[in-house]
């Protein structure tokens, strides 16, 4: 059976946080495929904020977030936003099992290039579904079952 992986996002935001962490929309992916997840950074601070590092965590499936720091500007002005860029990928194994799982990335700066603080975080949600087309197959077999049941 293939599954459709579709990420569902809720970007976190604490009121101590200079950066505002934004993710753009995500596709739905097929296990095997690997999701390359964009988003922007928005200094709503009223200081100048370097982007130093960041942290992401997901649950079992696999992930890559090398890309950030190739991506993602030095640093942001008072008020600036960085524009979409690429920001991790997710990989998702032909055999991850239906379900939730949950992720976070954590963006680590400061008023320095040496900065080692949490100026921003999102979180998201990956929920892997049986493909539309697999449930549209499998709908009529199984109404079929159902009456050869009630038959006898």
């Amino acid at each position: 059976m293939k599954l459709f992986a579709l990420l569902t996002v809720i970007t976190g935001f604490a009121a101590a946080s200079p950066i505002f962490l934004a993710f753009d929309s995500f596709p739905n992916a097929l296990p095997g495929d690997t999701l390359t997840i964009s988003g922007t950074l928005d200094n709503t601070s009223s200081d100048p904020v370097f982007i130093n590092s960041d942290t992401l965590i997901l649950d079992t499936l696999l992930s890559d977030d090398s890309m950030f720091l190739n991506n993602a500007p030095i640093s942001l002005d008072s008020g600036q936003g960085s524009g979409s860029f690429q920001m991790f990928t997710v990989m998702i194994p032909v055999s991850t099992a239906l379900g939730q799982y949950s992720g976070e990335l954590h963006i680590v700066g400061g008023a320095d290039g040496n900065a080692q603080l949490d100026v921003g975080s999102a979180s998201f949600t990956v929920n892997v579904v049986p493909e539309p087309a697999t449930l549209v197959l499998l709908a009529p077999a199984l109404l079929l079952v159902f009456q050869e049941r009630r038959r006898r």
